[in-house]
């Protein structure tokens, strides 16, 4: 593929990795989006890590998508009766791609759910997000900033 101008180091690019910088109050046992505002990386500025929190992608492809939640309570640390993630795009769900952890016979503290999928992009209007849903029994549902994230990148040439 030299021969046709790609460099080597552009191949699994556009390419982002953000985190949520503190934690996210969330309204109990809805669907919300995960606003990772803190940037590891973001090769090609597709990542809005400040309005929309979505990743639009300027190169058209598959992506490998993935992410993860941490949620639970504020406060009461057996409160805890379900955490779902699931990969939004262009405003709705991905094809069902969907994790849950739940509690509801017996609460725990919190819970760290992942995912991970391969999403064909346009390179042009197509978007992702990261969702979660966070069930509390008592105190207020939170995203813990320390384990909630979401990332991409492009899969070959």
């Amino acid at each position: 593929e030299m021969a046709s101008g790609k460099t080597q180091n552009n191949l699994l690019f556009p390419a982002f990795e953000a985190k949520r910088g503190s934690t996210q109050t969330l309204t109990n046992d809805t669907n919300t989006k995960a606003q990772c505002d803190t940037e590891s990386f973001d090769t090609d500025n597709c990542y809005d890590n400040s309005t929309n929190y979505r990743f639009t992608p300027t190169v058209a492809g598959k992506y490998f998508v993935y992410g993860a939640v941490r949620g639970g309570p504020s406060s009461g640390l057996t409160a805890c009766e379900k955490v779902t993630i699931n990969i939004y795009k262009n405003g709705s769900k991905y094809d069902n791609k969907d994790q849950r952890i739940d509690f509801r016979t017996n609460n725990g503290s919190a819970a760290t759910v992942s995912i991970q999928t391969v999403i064909e992009m346009n390179g042009t209007t197509d978007y992702l997000e990261l969702y979660g849903n966070v069930d509390v029994s008592s105190g207020t549902a939170i995203f813990y900033h320390s384990s909630t994230y979401f990332g991409a990148y492009r899969l070959g040439s």
